[in-house]
């Protein structure tokens, strides 16, 4: 049974959409708890970081990427769209790291955050190997205390 990115009540499997630059060794760890679509399965490794962003949203599919400063980009042209009322949603969450983390280190925190964190949507989190914490883009909450004309 597959779960759209909130996390349902009797199950923590997720749907992840895992960039072309995550390690494959990465994408295998996830795949033990999760349904993960690689680019490189399907033949679709030469795309631009949009198409990708794009497919994970289509299939509301959780996005897992190293290439935090690309997507950190596409997130807030996201949220400032949604804001002003061109798009209707945005992603369906993004989960970045700042430099190449050890494989079972950043699995596992994956894990451990998908389940403390039950909706993800329209939201970019990175992951600080050093202190093993997330943070959360301030992008949406600055355009959340602004009228939506105005952000």
């Amino acid at each position: 049974m597959r779960r759209s990115p909130s996390i349902g009540r009797q199950s923590f499997e997720v749907n992840l959409y895992a960039d072309e630059d995550v390690a494959l060794d990465v994408v295998e760890y996830l795949r033990r708890e999760h349904d993960v679509s690689y680019p490189r399965d399907e033949a679709t490794t030469a795309r631009s970081d949009a198409w990708h962003l794009r497919q994970a949203t289509r299939q509301s599919r959780i996005f897992v990427t190293v290439n935090h400063t690309d997507y950190k980009f596409l997130h807030r042209v996201l949220t400032t769209n949604v804001m002003f009322g061109v798009m209707e949603k945005s992603h369906a969450g993004i989960l970045s790291v700042t430099q190449r983390p050890d494989p079972t280190a950043w699995t596992d925190a994956i894990n451990t955050f998908i389940r403390s964190t039950p909706d993800v949507a329209g939201r970019l989190y990175v992951w600080h190997a050093k202190d093993d914490e997330w943070l959360q883009d301030q992008w949406r909450r600055q355009c959340e205390e602004f009228p939506p004309r105005i952000c």
